[in-house]
């Protein structure tokens, strides 16, 4: 009766530490990160997972769809380990498709449901004493949470079903009507993990559980809805695979330069505004660069014609990569913090000025 006493008023003290105008599905999300988000490197992998599909986008800009076995790129390797690969290993049917896109969206829908009842408990202010999170809720959360990057990829493949028929890794064998049924029942669970996606970053964004706040990001809200927008590009890693050779230039050329221009933008953003030196950010950061320099290398291999055929040339290649990474955040960091005191110099002078 204790335990369950003091469960019960972390609860309300996480409440305590909101505002009127938090939405009401961000106490329900931090009560869950309470309880199960607490290690630190699981969060890691989560992170890593969403970097996932820029990962495969930025380490290949070969312009070939179908590239020759010994042309070697580290999109091969993590395309091996995304939902696309897997989903090719286990050879999975149209049907066994179907089953699975069912249970994700009846498991979406039995989470909603339980946020819709843990809202109603928290408006309830009479029994806030017996407020609590179910342990099954808490299980499904942490699982969409961490697996959401494969989860969206795996529902955005009846697109592909759908209009690549016989060529695509699920061949095309249900009739055209439960396809389409399919398509619908998929996008509506996309944008619904989405939602639930933002509202996990935005709970772990807002660290309340002093317990637990080196699990915390501090970013802006714009720069937030940035990287739950960005984090989608995974639907897209395996178009490349299926466009004629007319099309692939085109498209290549298209998303790598959108893509150049936002991690642009995300440096001049980050490097213009008060960051949060924690452990996740500094993780972001490097993978951010990361795939910025391995798209600038990639399109620059690509122009001079240079092919990596060789896996021990390409583990030394990306162990450069990455310490090349590592010295840019290092030196960027010290241009920041020099930046940063000049900017304090400034305000103390408005001060006393005034």
């Amino acid at each position: 009766m204790v335990k369950r006493r003091n469960d019960d008023n972390k609860y309300i003290q996480i409440l305590k530490y909101l505002n009127k105008d938090t939405p009401s599905i961000v106490p329900i999300l931090l009560f869950i990160k309470s309880d199960a988000i607490k290690n630190e490197m699981v969060f890691f992998i989560v992170i890593f997972f969403r970097f996932l599909g820029l990962l495969i986008i930025c380490g290949n800009y070969s312009n070939s769809s179908s590239a020759s076995r010994d042309h070697l790129t580290i999109s091969t390797i993590f395309r091996s380990i995304c939902a696309y690969g897997l989903t090719e290993k286990l050879h999975i049917t149209n049907l066994s498709y179907l089953i699975i896109s069912i249970i994700l969206f009846s498991l979406l829908l039995m989470i909603y449901i339980l946020y819709y009842m843990s809202i109603k408990s928290i408006q309830n202010k009479n029994k806030l004493i017996n407020l609590t999170i179910l342990r099954i809720q808490v299980f499904f959360d942490v699982i969409f949470f961490i697996l959401f990057p494969y989860i969206i990829e795996f529902l955005s493949f009846i697109f592909y079903i759908e209009f690549e028929g016989q060529n695509f890794i699920i061949k095309k064998e249900l009739n055209k009507i439960v396809n389409i049924i399919i398509v619908a029942l998929n996008s509506i669970s996309i944008i619904g993990f989405n939602i639930q996606s933002f509202f996990h970053i935005l709970s772990v964004n807002n660290p309340l559980d002093e317990k637990n706040n080196k699990i915390k990001l501090k970013y802006g809200r714009n720069k937030l809805l940035v990287i739950s927008l960005i984090q989608n590009i995974i639907i897209l890693e395996s178009l490349v695979l299926y466009l004629s050779n007319d099309y692939i230039t085109i498209y290549k050329t298209i998303l790598n330069s959108l893509l150049i221009i936002f991690f642009i933008v995300l440096y001049l953003y980050s490097h213009y505004s008060f960051n949060y030196s924690t452990k996740t950010n500094y993780f972001i950061n490097i993978l951010s660069i990361f795939c910025f320099f391995s798209l600038l290398f990639e399109m620059l291999f690509n122009f001079i014609g240079y092919i990596i055929e060789s896996y021990v040339i390409l583990f030394f290649y990306t162990i450069f990569k990455i310490i090349i990474s590592f010295c840019f955040n290092y030196s960027s960091n010290i241009l920041y913090d020099k930046r940063m005191i000049l900017l304090l110099q400034e305000e103390i002078f408005k001060i006393y000025d005034i």
